[in-house]
């Protein structure tokens, strides 16, 4: 990564750090499963389809990521089923997630400005490292980039580099993301991403480097995102986990923090 500063310019690479969960009852080996992570973006549907993925398939904390491009947060533990008083161990900024072959990361605070791609670079040099056999992102941009032949049908796209995800999904009926047809630009083919956070680096990054991945994106408005989150996850478990079997979907306790006046100090401390 280049960065410049007045009239020096250096070059710097920051690797993204894996920190064990000392509490974790176990340290599986993360080799060979498929990384799931959300895009910081329009309603923060990938954060809260995420959350569903980590409670109702019971995913557990199994580390952090330490990272210099998020900006550092703590606070009570999010997955906790009584809010009511402090619990034990503490939500941090990027936390770890494992059970059955699949790996989730939760992001809980924004990218610093204009670290986007640094961030990607960082990720994907983890990636590699471990192995990940499939590197999936949940992400949502702005629905008012859909032009009117694109107002039919379901607001959920894909797009793939070089991932056997893409057939799968081609043949439950989803549909590849359009190019904006009005854009002029370079990288047209993510030109539809607005506000879609880190995914349209993460898009060009894996197909400059000839690294797979694949990407859920939805289209919706800035608000809870609560139904989006429910769809993305609903369609990540039958392209992803090949199931349709799942009927109830469970939140954390958290979410019932969404909409209420004022917060439970034991949220925080």
């Amino acid at each position: 990564t280049q960065s410049t500063w007045g009239d020096q310019t250096s070059i710097f690479f920051v690797t993204m750090e894996f920190v064990k969960d000392v509490y974790a009852s176990t340290q599986p080996s993360l080799s060979n499963s498929t990384l799931v992570l959300p895009s910081l973006s329009v309603g923060s549907v990938g954060q809260l389809a995420i959350d569903l993925l980590i409670c109702t398939l019971r995913l557990n904390r199994v580390g952090f990521l330490k990272t210099p491009f998020i900006l550092p947060v703590a606070g009570n533990n999010a997955f906790t089923t009584d809010l009511s008083t402090p619990h034990p161990t503490l939500s941090t900024a990027v936390e770890v997630f494992h059970a059955d072959g699949i790996t989730a990361i939760q992001i809980r605070a924004p990218l610093i400005s204009g670290h986007a791609l640094p961030f990607v670079k960082a990720l994907l040099e983890w990636v590699r490292t471990v192995g990940f056999k499939d590197l999936v992102v949940l992400s949502s941009s702005a629905d008012y980039k859909r032009t009117d032949d694109l107002l039919s049908g379901p607001p959920l796209r894909y797009l793939s580099v070089q991932s056997a995800l893409s057939d799968r999904a081609a043949g439950l009926g989803l549909k590849a993301l359009e190019p904006d047809q009005t854009y002029e630009g370079a990288f047209k083919e993510t030109s539809m991403l607005r506000k879609g956070g880190f995914t349209r680096q993460l898009y060009h990054e894996c197909a400059a480097s000839n690294t797979s991945m694949f990407a859920f994106n939805i289209f919706c408005s800035e608000g809870a995102g609560l139904a989006e989150a429910h769809t993305m996850a609903r369609v990540f478990a039958q392209v992803v986990l090949d199931r349709s079997d799942i009927t109830e979907w469970i939140s954390p306790a958290s979410w019932n923090l969404l909409f209420v006046e004022s917060a439970s100090e034991n949220l925080y401390f």
